[in-house]
C-alpha cells in the first residue's frame, strides 16, 4: 500500500507546530501558489494548480483536531512518503480530505471549512469582521460596520462612475460608504436584515433589482455587466446553509463549479469591457449570455419538500415546447421557467441524449442540471436529479447486437432506396436507451429541417418507414416515436416517456415528496407523436402546446406568474 505524503512538509511546518501555526502556513503557501497568479496561458498554471490543491488537502486535514489525531496515526504506522502524488478518489486510495466520502456537498462542505477559518481570520485582523454567538450558541463570524462602509464605499463609486464620470464616482463612493453602514433598531446591517427574509422573498427581491438597473441603464452595456456579475455573485450564495455572510468571500478551488464560473464571469466582464463596439449599444448575444449566466445565479429555490406547492410537479417536453427545434431556449423562457421553481418542482423530459439538450437549455457555462430539479433525457432511461446522475438502462443490453444490427440494416437499406429531395448525413443515431432515425439525416441545417417537416407533410415518410419497420419486426417489443421534424423514436415498449414517471415516484422514498400532481406540458400530443403516451397517461394532467410562446402563456395562467 502506498504511504501517505507528508502534509506537514507540505505547509512548510513541524510535525509539533500549534493550530495557529498551521494557520499562518496555510495562508502564506496558499498565496504564494494560487494559480491566478499567472495568466491562465502560463505554462506553471497545471503546476501551480497541484501545488495548490495539495496545500488545500493537507490544511483541511491538519487544520482540524481529530482529523489531525488520525492522519498522525496513521503517519507513524505507515510512514510518509516523500514523492507521493496528490491522492486522488478511486481505486489505489484516496485524499485525506473526503476519508471516503465523495459526494458534491461533502466536498462543497469541505471547501466551506477549509477556506473559512482562514479568511475570517484575516478580516478579522483588519477590522472588517467581528464574532458573535448567536442563539443556538454557536459561533459565527460577522462583517463589521467598517466592512460594509467599504464594499457600499466601492460599489457606489463604481455605479456613480459609469453614470456619471469623476463627479459620479465621488457621489456614489459617499452614498455607498454611508448605506453601507446603516443599521435597523437592532443593530443589524442591512444585509443581515436581507438574510433573514424567506428565500422566495430574497430571489424575488434581487431579480427585480436586476430588472431594475437593467431598463434604468440599458443603454450602458458595461453597467448590465457589472449589475450582473454582483447580482450572480450574491444569488449564488443564498444557501440556508450558510451560516456567515463572509462565505460568499472565501476562495473557491480551482476544481470547483464556484472557481469555473468566477473564471467564466471574468471574462465575460474582459471581453465586454474591452469590445471594440460600442459600448452605449446593447447586443441581443451579450444579453443572452448574461441571462444564461443570471438564470443560473437565480437558483435560490426551497428544497423539495419546502415548495409552496409541494406534491406539485411540471414536466416540460423540450423542442416546440421550451425552445424552437434545435434551438436554444429564450431568457424569458428561463426566468419564467426560475420563477414557477419557486413554487413547484420542474423538470424535462426529452427524447434526445442529454447534450443537445444541453445545447438547447443550458450554455457554455450552465449546466442544464442547475436550472431543473429533475433531467430525463432519452425519455428518462438516463436521468438527473438535482444535478445527481440516477441509475440508467441500456437499449443494447435489452435488444442484443445481432437483433440490433438486422434493424438497423434494414433501416438504412429503406432509406437507400428513399427518393426525397435532400439527404445529408447520421440517418441512424444510437443513444443509450434508444436508437433515433432520421431520412434526411440528423446533420441537416435548421433550413433543411423545417423544408423536410413541409415534405413530410404531405408525403408522410417517417409514417411510412414506421409501418414498415411495424410490418418487418410485428414481435419484438418495439415502440416507435415520431418526434421534432425531421425523425422518430425506437425504443422497448414502455420505454417512452412514461419511463420518467418512475423516477418521479421514487422521490416519495428519497424526500418523503409524494407527487399526486404531475402537469406535461408537450407538443407532440397525438397519437403516434413522443408526447402522446406521457400526455394521455392516467398520472398526469396533459397539456398540448404548439409552441413556446403558447407554453408560458399557460404558465401565467396556471400558476399566476
Amino acid at each position: 500500500m502506498a504511504r501517505q505524503r507528508d502534509l506537514y512538509k507540505v505547509l512548510g511546518v513541524s510535525p509539533k507546530a500549534t493550530q495557529q501555526e498551521i494557520r499562518n502556513a496555510y495562508k502564506r503557501e496558499s498565496l504564494k501558489s494560487h494559480p491566478d497568479r499567472v495568466p491562465a496561458d502560463s505554462p506553471e498554471r497545471p503546476a501551480r494548480t497541484r501545488r495548490f490543491q495539495e496545500i488545500n488537502d493537507a490544511y483541511y486535514t491538519l487544520s482540524d483536531i481529530s482529523r489531525r489525531r488520525d492522519y498522525d496515526a496513521t503517519r507513524l504506522a505507515d510512514g510518509v512518503d516523500e514523492e507521493y502524488d496528490i491522492p486522488q478518489g478511486g481505486a489505489g486510495g484516496f485524499p485525506w480530505s473526503d476519508f471516503g466520502f465523495g459526494s458534491a456537498t461533502d466536498r462543497e462542505q469541505r471547501a466551506s471549512e477549509q477556506f473559512g477559518s482562514v479568511f475570517e481570520e484575516m478580516l478579522r485582523e483588519e477590522g472588517l469582521a467581528s464574532e458573535d454567538t448567536d442563539a443556538d450558541g454557536r459561533t459565527q463570524t460577522r462583517p463589521t460596520s467598517r466592512f460594509w462602509s467599504i464594499v457600499g464605499g466601492i460599489s457606489g463609486g463604481a455605479l456613480g462612475f459609469i453614470i456619471g464620470n469623476a463627479p459620479g464616482a465621488l457621489a456614489g463612493a459617499v452614498a455607498g460608504n454611508r448605506l453601507g453602514a446603516v443599521r435597523d433598531a437592532k443593530g443589524k446591517s442591512v444585509y443581515e436584515v436581507f438574510l433573514e427574509l424567506p428565500q422566495t422573498d430574497r430571489a424575488r427581491l434581487l431579480m427585480s433589482m436586476w430588472v431594475i438597473v437593467s431598463w434604468f441603464l440599458g443603454y450602458f452595456k458595461s453597467t448590465i455587466i457589472f449589475a450582473t456579475v454582483f447580482l450572480t455573485m450574491l444569488l449564488r450564495h443564498q444557501s440556508p446553509a450558510i451560516t456567515s455572510p463572509l462565505h460568499r468571500m472565501r476562495p473557491s478551488p480551482p476544481e470547483s463549479d464556484h472557481f469555473r464560473r468566477l473564471v467564466a464571469l471574468e471574462w465575460l466582464l474582459k471581453v465586454s469591457l474591452s469590445s471594440p463596439r460600442s459600448s452605449h449599444q446593447v447586443h441581443k448575444q451579450d444579453l443572452l449570455i448574461v441571462f444564461g449566466i443570471m438564470a443560473e445565479g437565480a437558483s435560490v429555490y426551497p428544497s423539495l419538500p419546502n415548495r409552496p406547492l409541494q406534491g406539485t410537479i411540471c414536466l416540460f417536453d423540450v423542442d416546440n415546447t421550451l425552445s424552437l427545434p434545435r434551438r436554444g431556449a429564450t431568457p424569458e423562457m428561463l426566468e419564467l421557467l426560475s420563477r414557477l421553481r419557486q413554487k413547484c418542482a420542474i423538470g424535462y423530459v426529452g427524447g434526445s441524449d442529454f447534450a443537445k439538450q444541453q445545447e438547447q437549455l443550458g450554455s457554455a457555462t450552465t449546466n442544464v442540471t442547475s436550472l431543473f430539479d429533475f433531467c430525463f433525457p432519452e425519455n428518462g432511461l438516463t436521468a438527473f436529479r438535482l444535478g445527481q446522475p440516477l441509475a440508467g438502462t441500456s437499449f443494447i443490453e435489452w435488444i442484443g447486437e445481432e437483433r440490433y444490427q438486422e434493424l438497423v440494416n434494414f433501416c438504412l437499406k429503406y432509406i437507400a432506396d428513399l427518393k426525397i429531395p435532400k439527404k445529408r448525413g447520421t440517418f441512424i443515431e444510437f443513444r443509450n436507451g434508444m436508437i433515433n432515425v432520421s431520412p434526411i439525416g440528423r446533420n441537416a441545417s435548421f433550413d433543411e429541417r423545417n423544408e423536410f417537416q413541409a415534405y413530410d407533410d404531405v408525403h408522410h415518410i417517417r409514417r411510412d418507414l414506421v409501418e414498415a419497420l411495424k410490418k418487418k419486426f410485428p414481435d419484438w417489443g418495439l415502440t416507435y416515436s415520431i418526434g421534432g421534424q425531421i425523425s422518430f423514436d425506437v425504443f422497448p415498449t414502455g420505454w417512452d416517456k412514461t419511463y420518467c414517471l418512475k423516477h418521479v415516484a421514487a422521490e416519495k422514498e428519497m424526500s418523503g415528496v409524494e407527487y399526486k400532481t404531475i402537469h406535461f406540458f408537450g407538443d407532440k400530443c397525438f397519437e403516434g407523436g413522443n408526447d402522446y403516451e406521457i400526455y394521455s397517461d392516467s398520472r398526469t394532467i396533459g397539456h398540448a402546446v404548439q409552441n413556446p410562446d403558447d407554453t408560458m402563456k399557460l404558465l401565467k395562467e396556471l400558476f399566476e406568474l
